[in-house]
C-alpha cells in the first residue's frame, strides 16, 4: 500500500512534465485579423475562421491578437455584422498555414473594379532585429490610392519602399530607431505627394507592419502594427478578442494537475488513519 501511495504522488510531478497544452506540444499557426476597409457600404463585420465566428461586429482600423490555430488548410470568412453565418460571405481567403505568425487583412472598397473587398494573408515571421535597430514593412490597403513608393519626405527623397500596389505588402526592411517623415507618391514619382505624416520607428528590437490605410469614407493615414518581433517572443495585438478555446487549452493542465495534488493529500490522509 505504502509504495502505491509514493506511486500516486509521484502523480502531479509527471503531470507537470509532460501535461501541456496541444498547441504548446506542437508547432502552432497563430493568426490575427486585421479589419481597413474605409467603407461605410460594408460597415461593421464578423470574422470567421472554418466557420466558426471569431470576431463579432468588427469596426474600421481594429487588429485582434494572434490566435492559435492548428497548421493546415483554414478558410476566413467576413460578413456583415449580423448577417447568418451560412450566408455567402463578402470576402473569403483559404490558405495553407505553417506553424508561425500570419495576419488576415481585409480591405477595399464595394464595387470598386481595381481594389474590391478581399482578404489577403501575410507572413509576420522575422528573425530577432539586430541590436538596436527595427525591422518595418509596408502594406497597401487605401483602396483609392494607386500603387505608391514610400519615400523620406525631405531633399534625399530616399524610396524605402518601392512600388506597391493595393492588397501588397512589401519585404521587411531594417532601420536604425527614430521618427521618420514619409510620404506617399505614385510610383517612380517624387510629386505630387498623395500623402505626409511620421512614421514612429522608436522601439529597437521590434518588428513594424505600416499600413497605409483609409480613403472612401475615412481620412488617409499610416496605421503602425506590432507584429511578431522573432518566433521566441510574444507578439502583441490591439484588440482583445477573449478566452474561448485558446485560453482555456493553457489552463487546463493547471487544473488536472492541482485535482492530482488534492486527491493524493487525501489518499495519504486515508492511509495514515488506516494505517494498525
Amino acid at each position: 500500500m505504502r509504495k502505491l501511495v509514493l506511486a500516486l504522488a509521484a502523480m502531479p510531478l509527471l503531470l507537470a512534465a509532460g501535461a501541456v497544452p496541444s498547441s504548446a506540444a506542437a508547432a502552432s499557426a497563430r493568426v490575427r485579423l486585421v479589419y481597413l476597409s474605409p467603407d461605410n457600404a460594408l460597415g461593421d463585420v464578423d470574422f470567421y475562421i472554418d466557420g466558426r465566428k471569431a470576431l463579432n461586429k468588427t469596426v474600421y482600423d481594429t487588429e485582434s491578437t494572434y490566435l492559435t490555430v492548428a497548421p493546415g488548410q483554414h478558410t476566413f470568412d467576413v460578413r456583415k455584422a449580423g448577417a447568418a453565418p451560412a450566408s455567402v460571405p463578402d470576402a473569403t481567403v483559404q490558405q495553407s498555414l505553417a506553424a508561425g505568425y500570419w495576419s488576415v487583412f481585409v480591405g477595399g472598397k464595394v464595387g470598386s473594379s481595381t481594389c474590391p473587398i478581399k482578404a489577403v494573408i501575410f507572413s509576420d515571421d522575422f528573425a530577432t532585429p539586430p541590436a538596436g535597430k527595427v525591422v518595418a514593412r509596408f502594406v497597401h490597403m487605401a483602396p483609392e490610392v494607386p500603387g505608391v513608393d514610400v519615400i523620406l519626405n525631405d531633399a534625399s527623397n530616399t524610396v524605402l519602399f518601392k512600388n506597391v500596389s493595393c492588397f501588397q505588402g512589401s519585404s521587411y526592411s531594417t532601420f536604425p530607431t527614430g521618427s521618420y517623415p514619409v510620404a506617399l507618391v505614385a510610383t517612380g514619382q517624387t510629386s505630387p505627394q498623395l500623402f505626409q505624416t511620421q512614421a514612429n520607428l522608436s522601439r529597437a528590437g521590434v518588428v513594424y507592419t505600416l499600413v497605409g490605410a483609409g480613403g472612401v469614407d475615412e481620412p488617409v493615414s499610416l496605421v503602425s502594427i506590432l507584429d511578431a518581433a522573432s518566433a521566441g517572443s510574444a507578439p502583441q495585438g490591439a484588440a482583445a478578442t477573449g478566452g474561448g478555446g485558446t485560453a482555456l487549452g493553457g489552463m487546463l493542465p493547471l487544473v488536472v494537475i492541482a485535482g492530482s495534488l488534492l486527491a493524493c493529500a487525501l489518499l495519504l490522509l486515508f492511509v495514515r488513519r488506516t494505517a494498525p
